[in-house]
Order: structure tokens, then C-alpha cells, then sequence
């Protein structure tokens, strides 16, 4: 039996290894086309703010522990296509095209900036690059002939590497196009809050600034916007990800941004061949709509959801519950199902509650009538993080603000649940909706 997995990501390190427990006497080979092992795009800012010693990553444990497990890693090894009839793919390896055949294949090549603002340009040496371990090298001697920073995009990526460039004494401008911080996954009175907290630390933003044009004038870069022009040294683009999937063109079934389509069981539309990580799209939400979520956790847990259907069907992808925790300054973000904007463009009646104390701030919205909980957004200064499985535990059960409320904490770890009910009150919200429901009732008795 021979699994060859495409891709050293997150994704592809996690079905090797999976693999292996699954598959004890299986032949295993991984294959990436960088020259290093286990590094990834958040070390950079954990670098700069001491969390490690040094860039590099785990690359000399990684390819032990892959020894070890006798699973054969081949590194600065190319994918060129995929010749499912007699089930090989074609690689460039030492110098030379190869075949390598499969029993069964996962496409784990990953993601990489979207790089449409600058792709038409051969100068970009003021550009803030950390996908690869080169890259991120670069990037730190271009931030230390800085003191500003300009970021392009304030979603999550930009939030964080904002706040990180800051405390090692950068001067940060961010730029959004969208009026607030964070659209995606935010209302706006939680982004209206982390965008005081941003400003309160010495971040500028500026929001509903489009970036018509880019142009490089070493050692400069300047950027236009619709409300101004900017010139900097330092710039980095935080607005989205984009699959790895060109090499995959013509091969295997694709939607138009490039993520890959597959069924259930992630399998793509060439049989025995899978797409995991960030190359696919995930069911989300009540509707299951498919979307794009280039998230740590969607890549481990697709990775051994692939593994686990190789040869038989048993195992479809969850519903993605869209969790996200982020550490802003001294607060945590911990945010998970719908928000309101989106819940609006349903047409569903929604009922929302915000609960504040001090500096801590909650956002529940749930179902008007039924009381299901659809969407949590929290910021707060205590470490709530290790609430996020609760959260993906209520959204994905579909539980209602009722049955939380009434919830006997004795039939679960009760320690950590009455923790996380300290600050998560879901009586309250119920007790808030019941009220509203009663007022809407008796304004509709009265018009008649």
C-alpha cells in the first residue's frame, strides 16, 4: 500500500503522521518543493516579540521524527501532474523529471499571499513577505532599516502582525477598505472596540481605504488609496489568501478562485486522489454554504478526515463552526458561528444581547423564537481561549439559549464549565430574549 502526500503544510506533516498510525505497514512518502521542514508564517512575529530564539523552525526534529517513523520525506521535490491511469504523479527531482506511483494521494500544498497588488512588479523589496523561511529572513533585515510599517488589511492577519510590529517600536499605519476591522468574522460594535484599543496603543487606521495603486521607487514604496497616498519602506499585504492549486490547472476539478472541489469525504474528481487544508473550501454555517476558511485547525482536522477515508468511505467533514481566537495586546478575541450582518442577509429573525463588564465585552445572537445560538463574539482580559471548544460544542449541537441556561454543570467537567460560564451568560441573554418576544407579542395583540 502507497500513500504519497503532496505538501509539507500544517495539513500535509498531519496526514503523514496520522497516516502512519492508520497505516502501520503502509509506504508513506511526503514530498515538498521548499528545502526546509516545519516552517510556518506565524513564527515571524513570535520571533519578534521573543516567544523564539530563532527563525527557523522544527525542520532537523521534523525530519527525525519523520525517520523515525520511516516515512521517506523528499524535499526540493516539484509536483508537475498527475497520471491517473496508471495512478503516478510526475515530479522534477535532483535535476530530473521522475514518477512516483500511489495507492492513494493528498494534495496538501497549502496557501500563499495574494499578491494581485504587485504581481505585475519585478521590484517589491519594500514588501513584508514571511510564507518561507527565505522570505521571513528578508523581511527582518527590511524592518530593521524601518521604523514605520504600513499594513494593508485589517482582518485577523493584519490585527496581529499590526499589534506585533508595534511592541518591538514600529510606528503602524493600517489601512482597510471596509468601514470597520474585521468584517469577516465581526459585528460592528466588537470591531468598534478593537479599533479604540488599537488606536488608544498608537495605531493608526484608517478604514474605507481602497488601494488603487501600488509602485515601487526603492528604497520606497508608494501606495494609493482612495483617501490618500502613502509612502513607506516598509509594507505588507494582510488581505487574503490564495490555494497553491495553479500547478493542479486542468487536472483536478477547481472552483474559479482556485480551491479545489471535492465530495464529502474530500476526495477530488480524480478517484483515490484528496485536497485538504487550504486548498478546499468548508460547509459552514446553518446553510452549509461552502467557503474559504484558511484556518490551522480546518487543515489538521481535514488532514486526518482524508486519511481516515483513503480506501473506504466512513468519515464525512463536519459543519465549520468558524472559531477564531486572538490575543490583541492584553485581551483575547474568542469569536465563533455567524454574525449579525450575515444573518440579516437570510432574512432570518435574529435576536441579539451584549453583556459588558469592564473591559470584558459579549456579543450572543441567537434564533428569535427558537433560541438557538448561532453566533458568540468576546473580548475579554482574562485568558478565555480554552473556551473555544465549548463555543464550537454549542454551535455545532445547535443548543439554545434555554437549555445553556438550564444546563446542570454536574453531568460535564464542572470545574471548567462553571469557568467558562463566569463569563459566557447565556441566562441572561435567554431572560433578555423571553422579555423582547413577550413585547413583540403584545405590540401585535394591540394592532388588532
Amino acid at each position: 500500500m502507497k500513500i504519497l502526500i503532496v505538501g509539507a503544510s500544517v495539513a500535509g506533516l498531519e496526514a503523514a503522521f496520522y497516516a502512519r498510525k492508520r497505516y502501520p505497514s503502509a509506504t508513506i512518502q511526503l514530498l515538498d518543493q521548499s528545502q526546509v521542514l516545519g516552517y510556518h508564517p506565524t513564527r515571524f512575529n513570535r520571533y519578534l516579540i521573543g516567544k523564539f530564539e530563532t527563525l527557523e523552525g522544527e525542520d532537523h526534529a521534523l525530519q527525525e521524527k519523520l525517520a523515525n517513523q520511516n516515512i521517506t520525506c523528499l524535499l526540493n521535490c516539484r509536483a508537475l501532474k498527475i497520471l491517473p491511469a496508471d495512478k503516478s504523479l510526475q515530479i522534477f527531482y535532483q535535476g530530473r523529471v521522475q514518477s512516483l506511483t500511489y495507492d492513494a494521494m493528498i494534495l496538501a500544498t497549502g496557501s500563499q499571499d495574494n499578491q494581485r497588488l504587485v504581481q505585475d512588479f519585478e521590484e517589491d523589496s519594500s514588501l513584508i513577505k514571511i510564507r518561507s523561511l527565505e522570505e521571513s529572513r528578508q523581511s527582518l533585515e527590511l524592518l530593521k532599516q524601518s521604523d514605520q510599517v504600513l499594513m494593508v488589511g485589517a482582518g485577523q492577519i493584519g490585527l496581529e502582525a499590526s499589534q506585533v510590529y508595534h511592541r518591538v517600536g514600529k510606528q503602524v499605519t493600517l489601512l482597510e477598505a471596509s468601514e470597520y476591522l474585521n468584517f469577516k468574522y465581526l459585528d460592528h460594535p466588537m470591531s468598534e472596540r478593537i479599533q479604540r484599543r488599537l488606536e488608544q496603543a498608537g495605531i493608526r487606521i484608517v478604514t474605507g481605504a481602497t488601494v488603487n495603486r501600488m509602485s515601487f521607487h526603492p528604497p520606497f514604496c508608494q501606495i494609493e488609496t482612495s483617501k490618500a497616498t502613502y509612502q513607506t519602506k516598509a509594507v505588507q499585504l494582510a488581505t487574503n489568501f490564495v490555494p497553491n492549486s495553479a500547478w493542479l490547472k486542468d487536472q483536478v476539478t477547481c472552483y474559479p478562485d482556485g480551491t479545489v472541489q471535492v465530495d464529502d469525504y474530500l476526495q477530488t474528481s480524480v478517484p483515490q486522489v484528496f485536497a485538504i487544508g487550504d486548498l478546499i473550501r468548508v460547509p459552514f454555517g446553518p446553510y452549509r454554504e461552502k467557503i474559504y476558511l484558511p484556518l490551522v485547525h480546518h487543515a489538521k482536522n481535514s488532514a486526518k478526515i482524508a486519511v481516515e477515508n483513503l480506501f473506504y468511505q466512513q468519515l464525512k467533514r463536519p459543519i465549520s463552526q468558524r472559531i477564531i481566537v486572538s490575543y490583541l495586546f492584553d485581551q483575547t478575541l474568542l469569536c465563533g458561528g455567524l454574525t449579525e450582518e450575515e444573518m440579516r442577509l437570510t432574512g432570518r429573525r435574529i435576536f441579539v444581547s451584549y453583556q459588558e463588564d469592564g473591559e470584558d465585552f459579549i456579543q450572543i445572537l441567537s434564533d428569535f423564537y427558537t433560541g438557538q445560538v448561532l453566533g458568540v463574539q468576546a473580548l475579554s482580559r482574562r485568558d478565555i481561549s480554552r473556551s473555544a471548544a465549548y463555543l464550537e460544542e454549542i454551535l455545532a449541537c445547535q443548543k439554545t439559549d434555554q437549555a445553556l441556561a438550564l444546563e446542570s454543570a454536574f453531568y460535564r467537567n464542572g470545574e471548567s464549565v462553571e469557568q467558562e460560564r463566569d463569563w459566557l451568560d447565556f441566562e441572561s441573554h435567554y431572560l433578555k430574549r423571553l422579555a423582547a418576544r413577550n413585547e413583540a407579542c403584545d405590540a401585535s395583540q394591540s394592532a388588532f
